[in-house]
């Protein structure tokens, strides 16, 4: 099995380039704001080195969003490109999904994404934003959910730490990446909403604090 994913929808960056099944090389960092410039020039070093070649890939990945709205755009517009240009099937979950997934599924779990201005709380498949990091929290008290997965921007990480304990939440950080997201695609059941086969190609998720729901770009 061979594969390639990308992850920048945050402030972190990440790549995983798997061969035969087996990860041959990959990279997580803090981009910051400099994703692009990062990505091209570590990523076609990487992959020359494995000797694969973009044409014979079982797979392809990314993450939807939500997230920065620059970063979300970059990791989807590469990895469409890719799976354009060969006809290469797509695994792409949204960042809350991959984020439950990563901790073991969606059960108990709230998962605050927060950049570019939007407060996004994703509970199971829902996706709703908010106006402040304060209403999100006082909005959803735990009941069932008692955890609080989090990816902000580097300023918002400890007033979403606060907010969750004074409201009752257990916080926890989880940044989403390249080498999860495989590992989330090779489990994942043929039948999966979240596997898109060309020429269909998967939409980036684009919300702003004044809307309550996802709107998907047309």
């Amino acid at each position: 099995m061979n594969a390639i994913a990308v992850e920048t929808s945050g402030t972190y960056l990440s790549f995983a380039i798997l061969k035969n099944g087996r990860i041959a090389a990959k990279l997580f960092l803090d981009a910051g704001w400099n994703h692009e410039n990062i990505f091209w020039r570590r990523f076609p070093p990487a992959l020359k080195k494995t000797g694969l070649r973009l044409n014979n890939l079982d797979f392809l990945a990314a993450t939807t969003g939500p997230g920065r709205f620059t970063g979300v755009r970059l990791g989807l517009s590469i990895i469409n490109t890719w799976a354009g240009l060969h006809q290469t099937p797509v695994f792409a979950p949204s960042v809350g999904d991959l984020m439950a997934w990563s901790c073991g599924g969606p059960s108990r779990l709230l998962r605050v994404v927060a950049f570019s201005g939007a407060y996004v709380a994703a509970e199971e498949s829902r996706l709703k934003a908010y106006p402040a990091l304060e209403d999100l929290f006082a909005k959803k008290a735990p009941g069932k959910t008692v955890t609080a997965l989090y990816y902000v921007q580097e300023n918002l990480k400890e007033k979403t730490v606060a907010l969750a304990k004074q409201f009752g939440f257990n916080p926890k950080e989880e940044i989403p990446s390249a080498e999860r997201l495989l590992s989330m695609a090779l489990a994942a059941a043929k039948t999966d909403r979240r596997w898109i086969k060309p020429p269909q190609l998967p939409k980036p998720i684009y919300l702003k604090n004044t809307w309550n729901a996802p709107t998907r770009r047309k």
